[in-house]
């Protein structure tokens, strides 16, 4: 029997949400309802046909997996067309599009479950239009703070908003389309949040994606949502409902038909699923957590309520990045002139495709160096990089092993002009690779 992509996506979900009691059916095990969880569901699917189908809605094969084989086709023309949203051409300044590659370089050197992650992208710049989240989600790996206030859509406001979002769109460029107005906030806790995309729709041309973990709260507003989004950018994935626990998954079911969710993506957070949490924030003592950054923003975050604009960049967890998070530097603003002034000031503080004079250099801390003869084997969490070296680029790697600046090994090491300029060359590459660290000497190291 044939079923449609609806059914099997919603089938899919629940097997990603109860993946034990999806195997469990499919091995003939259970002793659960199945015509009762058919029906709770709402997918038109025989009983008996339960069994066959689950064995192969639990496997990772596309070939026998029939909701992949249809799903991958669609995720691959979604994931082309952002890429072409955050191209080298949609930056005002090509060093920010570089800055964001080397980002993503040094994180795959870092966390190597993250490799084989073809899609995972970074962003430049994300807003926030509350302070903190009244959500609370147990598992948030950024630990948002709880609610104290949401950014109103005022006369002031309103005028303050279009004027950012113009500002962002002049100095970081086009690609401030893809950046979504949340991060540690629940972004539909805001009233005002459609009226906000209003108007960044009226910038921009489209919306940014929304992922809410609130979907069941009022499925009427929610529903309204969608419709004014509209059926094309749904399809190209703007919106996704993060699932808490199995409560909150089957309300959803209850709330919402297979259609009505065909192109809104259920993210499974809940304990029981099939996914992992990141070792961060409020989940970085979870049985099973994985040493990864949830952020994927490389760049600016604003938040309205506060009027703060932050170059921020993502870390692996650890004590002195408990939420996965680097905050190089925040600036107050308190109109769009002095938003605008912060923001250039702090891409022109920040963003680095190449190393400069008094950038401070240290090697990444899961870097290992080991030198022999004449060549040095540069290696992190499975990668490595060699370099054959001479003396003069030899005694610059010793100093960035203690940490040092171009300025301090052209003193040091007694070298300028051209020989400078080769060992910046070298040191460039080890930067590009994610191996060497490279931060503005103003900035928190």
């Amino acid at each position: 029997m044939t079923f449609s992509y609806v059914v099997l996506k919603r089938l899919y979900e629940f097997c990603q949400v109860e993946p034990t009691l999806a195997e469990q059916f499919a091995h003939g095990e259970s002793t659960a309802d199945a015509e009762g969880l058919l029906s709770r569901l709402k997918v038109n699917v025989q009983p008996a046909e339960v069994k066959k189908l689950f064995a192969k809605l639990t496997t990772n094969s596309p070939t026998e997996n029939p909701f992949l084989a249809a799903y991958l086709p669609k995720a691959q023309k979604i994931h082309a067309d952002i890429d072409v949203r955050i191209a080298r051409e949609q930056f005002t300044d090509p060093a920010f599009f570089r800055n964001l590659q080397i980002t993503r370089n040094r994180i795959f050197l870092e966390e190597p479950m993250l490799r084989s992650y073809a899609y995972l992208r970074y962003y430049p710049l994300a807003w926030e239009l509350s302070d903190g989240c009244g959500v609370q989600c147990p598992f948030c790996g950024l630990e948002a703070p709880a609610l104290k206030k949401h950014f109103s859509y005022t006369k002031t406001n309103a005028a303050l908003w279009k004027e950012v979002l113009i500002a962002a769109k002049e100095l970081v460029g086009q690609v401030c389309a893809s950046a979504p107005c949340y991060f540690a906030t629940e972004p539909l806790e805001n009233p005002d949040y459609k009226r906000f995309l209003t108007d960044f729709r009226s910038v921009f041309g489209t919306i940014p994606q929304t992922t809410t973990a609130i979907a069941e709260r009022d499925p009427e507003q929610f529903r309204a949502f969608l419709a004014w989004i509209g059926k094309k950018e749904l399809a190209d994935a703007a919106v996704r409902i993060s699932i808490r626990n199995r409560a909150q998954f089957y309300a959803i079911m209850s709330a919402y038909s297979p259609e009505e969710l065909e192109d809104i993506e259920l993210l499974p957070n809940n304990p029981e699923s099939v996914r992992f949490y990141a070792a961060s924030g409020r989940a970085k003592e979870k049985t099973g957590s994985l040493p990864y950054s949830i952020s994927c923003i490389a760049g600016i975050l604003v938040n309205m309520v506060r009027c703060t604009v932050s170059f921020v960049e993502p870390e692996t967890p650890s004590e002195q990045f408990p939420t996965g998070i680097r905050i190089h530097e925040s600036r107050q603003f308190s109109d769009a002139a002095e938003f605008r002034q912060a923001l250039r000031v702090l891409l022109n503080m920040h963003v680095r495709d190449e190393i400069q004079i008094h950038d401070h250099l240290s090697f990444n801390t899961y870097t290992t160096l080991a030198h022999q003869n004449n060549e040095y084997t540069f290696t992190q969490q499975g990668m490595r990089c060699r370099m054959r070296v001479n003396k003069v680029l030899s005694q610059s790697l010793e100093l960035c092993r203690k940490g040092t600046t171009l300025a301090e090994i052209s003193k040091n090491v007694g070298i300028n002009g051209f020989v400078l300029d080769d060992v910046k060359q070298k040191l460039d590459m080890l930067y590009t690779r994610g191996y060497l660290r490279c931060i503005h000497s103003g900035a928190t190291v």
